[in-house]
């Protein structure tokens, strides 16, 4: 599906929207419940909708003030982007208060440009408001410091991989080739971040309220992939299989639970990113749906 691209003057709209959404849901905060269900709802169609025309109608070599909306990075943040408003939207027959849904508006507006932005610093910085706004809107859940923690961990080796390249080439670009242990690191950091260890970063304490910014995770993990482009490692993806076919064993045995049976797309998902490389962006929709079902389950029952 392609419109004909999206022109330059549009482009802060896609990227700065969400945020702005979020600082509208905050000026519905005194009003009465109802009202703020409708100004929810209301938003995350916006955010719907702001991330369908992220994801589609990006071409390459659109640009504004430093960001370029390539295919892959847009259809992969829009995907993440769009299923974390259908989770506001799912979440608002429960829960009426509006600061979490405007801290997922703040994410995504991260995620979106840490998708787009072509130099080292603005990514990085990003990249942590991301974390910190899930970190933020998951907050007072029983287990949200095992989430917090393996989110910043994860982005602080991602952070840390990147950031080294400067020192080798005296570049503030994002760099487009790392060494075999800032690839390495910056891989497992993905990993961690995108939650592919049971009960850790946006799994942590299953789909209660909070999860609606874990497909932005999951999104910015892949996104770190696409960035790193390690090639093809067969074996490394072998690897990646056995451990999400293990993971899923071990969440089918007795009563299932998300906090073991999320992560099962991310590694998947990874493994088949890891094996074919041009099947990156595919692999990152396909997971991030398939977490956001996973999630939109125990609110369907």
């Amino acid at each position: 599906m392609d419109l004909g691209g999206l022109p330059g003057d549009s482009l802060p709209f896609f990227l700065l929207g969400p945020a702005v959404l979020s600082l509208l849901l905050l000026c519905a905060r005194p009003g009465p419940p109802h009202l703020r269900r409708i100004a929810i709802r209301s938003a995350s169609l916006v955010g719907i909708l702001l991330a369908v025309g992220m994801a589609f109608q990006a071409r390459d070599g659109s640009a504004w003030r430093g960001f370029l909306l390539a295919r892959a990075p847009c259809l992969i943040a829009g995907v993440a982007i769009g299923c974390a408003w259908l989770l506001v939207a799912v979440r608002a027959s429960v829960e009426t208060r509006v600061e979490r849904p405007a801290l997922v508006g703040v994410a995504a507006s991260a995620l979106a440009l840490t998708a787009t932005t072509q130099w080292l610093v603005p990514l990085e910085l990003f990249a942590v408001v991301l974390v910190v706004a899930f970190a933020a809107s998951s907050s007072g859940r029983p287990r949200s410091p095992y989430a917090s923690l393996a989110a910043g961990v994860g982005t602080a080796m991602v952070v840390a991989a990147l950031a080294s390249t400067w020192l080798d080439t005296d570049a503030w670009q994002v760099p487009t080739s790392l060494s075999d242990w800032q690839m390495w690191v910056a891989l497992g950091g993905a990993g961690l971040l995108g939650g592919c260890i049971p009960w850790s970063g946006p799994w942590a304490d299953g789909a209660r309220p909070g999860s609606e910014a874990s497909p932005l995770l999951v999104g910015a993990a892949f996104l770190f992939l696409l960035r790193i482009a390690p090639g093809e490692q067969v074996w490394v993806g072998a690897v990646v299989v056995v451990i999400g076919a293990a993971g899923f064993l071990l969440a089918t045995r007795g009563r299932p639970t998300i906090g073991f049976s999320a992560p099962w797309p991310l590694v998947t998902g990874f493994a088949i990113a890891l094996t074919v490389p041009s099947a990156t962006s595919v692999a990152a929709v396909a997971a991030i749906s398939a977490a956001t079902v996973l999630l939109l389950a125990p609110s369907a029952r």
